[in-house]
């Protein structure tokens, strides 16, 4: 039988060997993302997760990882491991496994999860998208754990790059780049090592931390550990050629800059800023502009912009997905009482979006 030939294990950080295997498994899974490489998780679990045990369960079949995942525990939820940084999420399973086994794996990895665990309550296991294959097997009926969606879905617009000349033509993008053109020379560039990157991040942070000053907000580059792990993530990726930071720079001062990837097909809208005292000249259009034509010049298929509906996303995206947090709990009790609230949730939602919208008409 198929479960005779398992070899299950649990470890608590990634070696060079786990993270080799990881990092063939993923690129062989429906879940493949830059959010779930091991360089990622790596530089998460020295920075945010404080080099706290993980909890990696692994799956292999006659010696090979077909099934893996890296959670961490918080105060008795077990969580996918890159919490806060990460704006995808998701569980492994190789392609090559037959479709009657998958569910399987998947009730395998969690088991063993919670085996390892110090106490136990249940999963809060977020930002899984949408066509995530984790989500389609928790609905199978020999799932042994029980599952409910919770909370709001999260919108992560995106732009299909078949429509990306249409977007370029948008006037606004030419009028804004025209408008610096017009105070200096106003020139692009885009690097991907980390030699080229690393020099250039303390600038990147100060300027993302006047530009939320100016709007009265927190910049998150004020904590030190979210710092460390830009550079440790930088150094991580460095042999996969997957970090694109792009600047934007007025007669060589920076006016606006981008930290992100170019990952299987996608190019990743993931950290930008911009100088606020020439936001009249709008250098964020002008940095949009130039990452949709680099994205475009690498071949990508997807311009992805990533978890929140901000206004400028939606003004390029040709479609938005919903990704989904799931309680999964072995208690029905637990089960019944999750769903619940949920569904009361739910309704409430439901019940102000109503008075939202009757109150705008009203006012209209």
């Amino acid at each position: 039988m198929l479960s005779e030939r398992f070899e299950v294990r649990c470890d608590a950080a990634f070696d060079e060997t786990l993270a080799a295997q990881w990092d063939h498994l993923l690129a062989h899974s429906s879940a493949d993302s830059v959010f779930l490489t091991s360089g990622w998780l790596r530089a998460w679990h020295e920075t945010f997760g404080q080099n706290r045990p993980l909890i990696i369960p692994q799956i292999r079949i006659d010696g090979k990882l077909v099934a893996a995942a890296a959670f961490h525990e918080n105060n008795g939820a077990i969580e996918f491991a890159g919490t806060g940084p990460s704006d995808y999420s998701d569980v492994l399973i190789s392609s090559e496994v037959e479709g009657n086994a998958r569910t399987h794996l998947i009730n395998t990895l969690l088991l063993e999860a919670k085996a390892v665990a110090q106490s136990f309550q249940h999963f809060r296991l977020g930002r899984i998208q949408p066509e995530s294959e984790f989500l389609q097997l928790i609905a199978d009926p020999s799932f042994e754990l029980l599952a409910t969606p919770v909370g709001e879905a999260i919108a992560a617009p995106y732009l299909d790059m078949s429509f990306v000349e249409e977007r370029l033509r948008k006037k606004s993008l030419r009028r804004h780049e025209r408008g610096l053109e017009r105070h200096g020379n106003v020139a692009s560039t885009t690097v991907a090592t980390a030699a080229e990157i690393l020099p250039q991040l303390d600038e990147f942070f100060a300027q993302h931390v006047k530009r939320w000053q100016f709007s009265g907000e927190t910049s998150l580059f004020l904590q030190e550990h979210t710092r460390e792990f830009y550079r440790r993530l930088t150094n991580r990726l460095d042999a996969t050629g997957q970090v694109r930071f792009t600047t934007v720079r007025l007669d060589g001062h920076l006016i606006a800059a981008h930290f992100g990837f170019y990952h299987a097909n996608r190019f990743i809208w993931y950290k930008p800023t911009f100088e606020p005292d020439l936001a009249k000249f709008s250098p964020g259009e002008v940095l949009i502009k130039k990452l949709l034509e680099l994205a475009r010049d690498e071949g990508a298929q997807v311009f992805d912009f990533t978890i929140g509906n901000e206004p400028f996303k939606l003004r390029f995206a040709s479609g938005v997905r919903e990704l989904r947090y799931l309680h999964v709990t072995d208690s029905r009790a637990a089960a019944i009482a999750r769903r619940s609230r949920a569904f009361i949730g739910r309704r409430v939602r439901a019940m102000a979006n109503g008075l939202r919208s009757l109150n705008g008409s009203v006012s209209t």
